[in-house]
This record gives structure tokens, C-alpha cells and sequence, in this order.
């Protein structure tokens, strides 16, 4: 394209030498047309439209910005049980918004097995929400105390010292579930944890401690 131009240039400025500023005004858009049946104008034209690739519309750059290729994303499904963002991780359904333990009373049997389903006296981690803002919630230990079908009923615990002094808690002391610091476990609200929501890590509440936690459930919340 620069040559042409070059070309056409030249041809003007004989003209211009040779007859004037008037021949050039009259002759200049005869060879603008004769340039533009040459091939090398041809490939700078759009392609004609046909059935199969449709017209592409013609756009003016802006003066001063350079056009930028137009990115293609493509949309990959994402499987149930992934993430696109941090690849394949598991996804387990959260539990319920902890509800007070004298709507779940039933009767307290010690029974943890770590060869078999997760059931009463082992602590395991799950989503638990957060009473005050059932938007938000973490993944944090709980101890098991009954079940239903495969709905698990669970205790939340911290290791917070903070909960030391409040009735509605109760020490544990440190284990594997807690990596060697001190917990304490909340008696006052249960929350119905679905058997795929939780993660097991072989943590078994000594039978000392279950006793205490079980004593004060029967005692203040209508267990037996």
C-alpha cells in the first residue's frame, strides 16, 4: 500500500510540472479509480458478504487510540464437587443454623466408631453457620451427640478463653481435635449437620468428657 501511494504521488507531481495545478484537479480522480481496479486495493476491501460468513460491519478507529483484538472467552461447565477458580476441591453441604438443644432431646449413647458411619462421642469438622449471621459461619470442629437417618447432631467447639466463664459452655480440654490447645464446647444450641458435611480426622472424645457433657444436657436441656 505505501508503494502505491508512492506511485500515485509521482504521477501527480509530472502532472503538476508538466500541466499545471488545473490537470491535476481534473485528472487526480481518474487515477484514484484506476488505482483502486488494481489488485493490490483489492485486498484492503472488506470481503463480500455471503450465506455462509455474513457482511463484517465497518468501524472507524478513533483518532489518537489504536483498536485492540477483541478477547474470546470460552465458558467451561464446572462439574459438581469443583471450583474453577482453585481447581478440584471438595464441596460439602454446610449444616443447619444451630438451633437450641431442647428441640433436639433424645437419648445420649456413647457410641463413637472410626471404622464405621461417624456416630455419638467423635468430633469432626463441618460448615456450622453463625448464630447471629446465618450468612456467615466457618468450618470448625463439632462433637457429635445423636444422629438421625444421616442427619448428624453436633456441638460446636472453640478454642477461645473468652467462652471460660459462660454458663452456656463447657471445658474439654486439649486433644487431636484441637491440636494440642485448650476447647471448650457449647451446650446451648445444636445444629443438624447432613453425614456428607462433614470431615473426619479420627478425633474421639475421651469417655470422661462425654459423661460431663452428657450430665449437663440432661440436666439443663431435656436430654436423657
Amino acid at each position: 500500500m505505501p508503494g502505491t501511494w508512492s506511485a500515485l504521488g509521482k504521477q501527480l507531481g509530472t502532472l503538476a510540472i508538466d500541466q499545471g495545478s488545473r490537470m491535476v484537479v481534473r485528472q487526480a480522480p481518474r487515477l484514484v479509480r484506476r488505482m483502486a481496479r488494481t489488485p493490490i486495493w483489492t485486498w484492503a476491501r472488506p470481503a463480500p458478504a455471503t450465506r455462509d460468513r455474513p457482511a463484517l460491519p465497518r468501524t472507524r478507529p478513533t483518532p489518537g487510540h489504536a483498536t485492540a483484538p477483541v478477547a474470546r472467552h470460552r465458558t467451561t461447565p464446572v462439574a459438581p464437587g469443583r471450583s474453577r477458580t482453585h481447581g478440584t476441591v471438595d464441596i460439602r453441604p454446610p449444616a443447619s443454623a444451630p438451633i437450641p438443644s431442647r428441640e433436639r432431646a433424645r437419648r445420649l449413647v456413647y457410641c463413637p466408631h472410626l471404622d464405621g458411619p461417624a456416630d455419638t462421642g467423635e468430633i469432626v469438622w463441618a460448615w456450622i453457620p453463625d448464630p447471629t449471621d446465618p450468612a456467615g459461619g466457618r468450618d470448625r470442629p463439632v462433637l457429635l451427640i445423636g444422629r438421625s437417618g444421616t442427619t448428624l447432631l453436633g456441638l460446636s467447639l472453640s478454642d477461645d478463653p473468652v467462652y471460660e466463664l459462660d454458663p452456656a459452655w463447657i471445658a474439654l480440654g486439649a486433644g487431636p481435635w484441637s491440636h494440642g490447645r485448650f476447647t471448650w464446647v457449647r451446650l446451648d444450641l445444636v445444629a443438624d449437620i447432613p453425614e456428607a458435611g462433614i470431615r473426619r480426622e479420627g478425633a474421639i472424645l475421651p469417655r470422661p468428657a462425654f459423661d460431663l457433657v452428657a450430665y449437663r444436657l440432661c440436666a439443663e436441656y431435656q436430654w436423657f
